[in-house]
């Protein structure tokens, strides 16, 4: 797949769909730390369900779309499944 040599956009994608997740982590651990009184623990099942229903899916769906217009600059001039059409009526 070409994506693998395009290492800019594949290094950008992981830190969105990785590193901004674990900055916010990393963000409720420390405050956690300071003043344990006013933040609630840093990890726990609120925290996440509230991480990836309000943030990860976007994070995803741009990745996503990131990628699948990405990977459709690279379709031949027969069209996405021209050369699976072809090796089919070969045989």
């Amino acid at each position: 797949m070409e994506l693998r040599k395009r290492r800019g956009l594949m290094i950008a994608l992981i830190v969105v769909n990785i590193g901004l997740p674990t900055v916010f982590l990393v963000i409720r651990l420390l405050a956690h730390a300071i003043a344990p009184k006013s933040y609630g623990p840093a990890g726990g099942y609120d925290i996440f369900t509230n991480l990836v229903a309000g943030v990860m899916y976007v994070f995803g769906f741009i990745v996503a779309a990131t990628l699948a217009a990405r990977r459709g600059l690279w379709t031949s001039p027969k069209g996405c499944f021209g050369t699976l059409w072809s090796r089919v009526a070969r045989g």
